[in-house]
């Protein structure tokens, strides 16, 4: 439940509270809530799991973050738009004439001083108002334990967040004996000074972005820096493991 309520509080930042450390704690709880879930029910036989929890699974896990990394995502979300649909209809019936030529001035002047007085109403989901409810978020800890029983699905989720990894243990993450800390809480800065830098998609595309992730994992590899992982299996050209 809290992977689900952090998850919903960044989806809802604006775009001023886009920060690096906001873009980790949603690639980190994205991921720990995927894991979680497919956990609770191991083995389906007469249905699959995008049939059981939906594509909204599929989007969270897989789109979400990378594009949070160069947009907000309460920018593309369209829910405060079309609340505004029964308060155009209410402005066109009662404020206007009703001749076409004279509706679209009259709605947007309408509109504007009902924004301006606060008169329309920005509802919040539970789970927002849930997250203010809950004590301040110390960082994603995942167990080493848990890591070990899915190491395919990990090293693929620190390929995304390589931009992170690539600065060594002790900036964005750190470890103990039994998990790894990452340092995306309330209490952890949003920026380091080491990077990574905020991207937007008008600088940078999302095949760009994972053309630099690319770079860096094999950065990464050939500096031998310190992953948050038991180890590194690698593949051959079709995907059959080689060597740890």
């Amino acid at each position: 439940m809290e992977s689900a309520v952090r998850i919903a509080e960044v989806s809802y930042l604006a775009e001023h509270k886009r920060t690096p450390r906001s873009v980790l704690l949603l690639y980190n709880c994205t991921w720990y809530h995927h894991e979680l879930l497919l956990s609770l029910i191991p083995h389906l036989h007469s249905i699959t799991y995008q049939k059981l929890f939906g594509s909204y699974l599929h989007d969270i896990s897989c789109h979400a973050a990378p594009q949070f990394e160069l947009v907000s995502l309460r920018s593309c979300n369209t829910e405060f738009e079309e609340r505004l649909f029964g308060q155009v209809r209410r402005v066109a019936e009662n404020c206007t004439n009703r001749q076409p030529q004279n509706i679209l001035n009259q709605v947007f002047i309408q509109l504007q001083v009902l924004l301006s007085q606060g008169n329309v109403n920005i509802k919040e989901t539970k789970v927002v108002r849930t997250a203010r409810d809950l004590k301040p978020y110390g960082g994603t800890s995942i167990p080493k334990e848990f890591i070990a029983t899915r190491m395919h699905s990990w090293q693929v989720h620190l390929r995304r967040i390589s931009p992170y990894l690539s600065k060594g243990e002790g900036v964005w993450w750190t470890q103990s004996s039994t998990a790894y800390h990452f340092h995306d809480g309330e209490e952890h800065p949003n920026f380091h000074q080491q990077g990574p830098h905020l991207q937007h998609f008008w600088r940078m595309s999302r095949k760009q972005l994972d053309d630099t992730k690319i770079k860096q994992r094999e950065d990464i590899l050939d500096n031998r820096t310190t992953l948050p992982t038991p180890y590194i299996q690698l593949y051959d050209k079709q995907g059959n493991p080689t060597e740890k």
